[in-house]
């Protein structure tokens, strides 16, 4: 733990980054940004590949972006401890949302 509380208070990492208008730098706006538009394609080549199927895209995208985003954000927020000690109910009523998500998720399919 003492390890992740010195990364996240590392002060290389802000130092390398650019000013403007840029998340990070340039470089690193363009490929992680602006080039993953390029990933659009993968969910149509799969619906016209798989015989237009809907539910085997939904599927892949909800498994390579609906759910690693939702459990990122859950996890980053829920271990962060001045967060979690100022906002305990938010907290709290946040642990419905992925059992809402899986359990509607079951219920469509």
């Amino acid at each position: 733990m003492a390890a992740n509380k010195a990364l996240l208070h590392d002060n290389s990492y802000w130092e390398r980054r650019e000013d403007g208008p840029w998340l990070h730098s340039k470089s690193w706006d363009l490929c992680f940004i602006t080039l993953s538009c390029v990933l659009v394609i993968i969910p149509l080549a799969l619906y016209e590949m798989m015989g237009n199927s809907a539910m085997l895209v939904n599927l892949v995208i909800a498994g390579m972006i609906g759910g690693p985003h939702m459990y990122a954000t859950f996890f980053r927020t829920a271990l962060d401890g001045p967060f979690r000690q100022h906002h305990r109910f938010l907290i709290g009523s946040s642990l419905i949302i992925p059992v809402l998500v899986v359990g509607t998720a079951l219920w469509n399919f």
